[in-house]
């Protein structure tokens, strides 16, 4: 069985920036698809990030390379993932607020999945999960 052992950080700010390398253009500044202000259809921008490291239970080792998914709860899909490192650290940022569990698959362990947890933007939030 596979063990996380899961750091998640919930970064957000209600400040945006806008800033250019140069002068815009005439007109303002270059258009993008994004609404002025905030992340594309008016969503809070992804900024969020979820670190861990995945072990085996049995042994307490780090498993090098396994795939860690994070997955919105009410609707089922992916929000965001990657894979671990050789010392089994996985770091996922720019993930929006919502409510979300972590799935973590490898070779010849069964799938596992962590209770459901929640990114919000009230601050920074830290906590571990065994």
């Amino acid at each position: 069985m596979i063990r996380v052992k899961l750091l998640i950080v919930a970064a957000f700010t209600a400040i945006t920036l806008n800033t250019w390398a140069q002068t815009p253009p005439a007109g303002g500044p270059p258009k993008t698809g994004a609404p002025q202000g905030g992340a594309p259809g008016g969503q809070m921008p992804g900024i969020g990030k979820v670190m861990g490291t995945v072990v085996d239970s049995e042994t307490g080792k780090p498993i090098s390379y396994a795939v860690v998914s994070v997955i919105k709860t009410k609707d089922k899909t992916v929000a965001g993932g990657g894979y671990t490192d050789d010392k089994g650290y996985f770091q996922i940022e720019a993930l929006p607020p919502g409510l979300f569990k972590l799935k973590v698959t490898f070779i010849g362990y069964l799938e596992t999945q962590t209770d459901s947890f929640m990114l919000s933007p009230r601050g920074l939030r830290s906590f571990l999960i065994r």
